[in-house]
C-alpha cells in the first residue's frame, strides 16, 4: 500500500490496483486518437521551412563545434606527441636504427635518413637471399 496526504494533512491509504489503473489510463490516453477539433484540416497548408535560417545557424554551430572537437578529442595525442618530443624518444628512435658503434651527435639529419634508407633497403633484401638459398 501506498501512503499519500490529502488535504487536510492526515495519511490516506491507497490501494495499489488503484495505482495501477491509473497507470493503466495513461497508457490508454497515449494512444488515444485526438478529437476532431484538435486535428489539422487537410486544407490547411504547411508553413514555408526557413533553409536560408536554419543553414545560416547550423554553418554558425558548425563553425565553433568541429574546432572544438578537435580540440576536445585531439588533445592526448598532441600532448604525447609534444612529451615524446621532449623526452627524446624519437632521438633514442633514430639512435637505435644507427649502426653499431656509430654516434648520434655526429650523425647530420641528412645523414640519418639516408641510414634509415640503407636499413630499409637491407631489411628488403634478406627475404630475398633467404628465398635464394632454397629450403634448408
Amino acid at each position: 500500500m501506498t501512503t499519500t496526504t490529502h488535504h487536510a494533512s492526515q495519511p490516506l491509504e491507497l490501494p495499489e490496483a488503484i495505482w495501477a489503473r491509473k497507470s493503466l489510463n495513461n497508457i490508454r490516453e497515449a494512444f488515444r486518437e485526438p478529437h476532431p477539433f484538435e486535428r489539422k484540416s487537410a486544407i490547411y497548408k504547411p508553413h514555408s521551412v526557413p533553409w536560408t535560417v536554419y543553414g545560416r545557424r547550423n554553418l554558425r554551430t558548425a563553425v565553433l563545434f568541429f574546432p572544438a572537437m578537435a580540440l576536445f578529442f585531439g588533445w592526448p595525442f598532441a600532448v604525447e606527441a609534444l612529451s615524446d618530443y621532449r623526452n627524446g624518444v624519437y632521438v633514442k628512435s633514430e639512435v637505435a636504427r644507427l649502426p653499431a658503434g656509430a654516434d648520434i651527435k655526429s650523425q647530420k639529419p641528412k645523414q640519418l635518413v639516408s641510414l634509415r634508407q640503407k636499413l630499409h633497403v637491407q631489411q628488403q633484401a634478406i627475404p630475398l637471399q633467404l628465398l635464394a638459398a632454397g629450403p634448408v
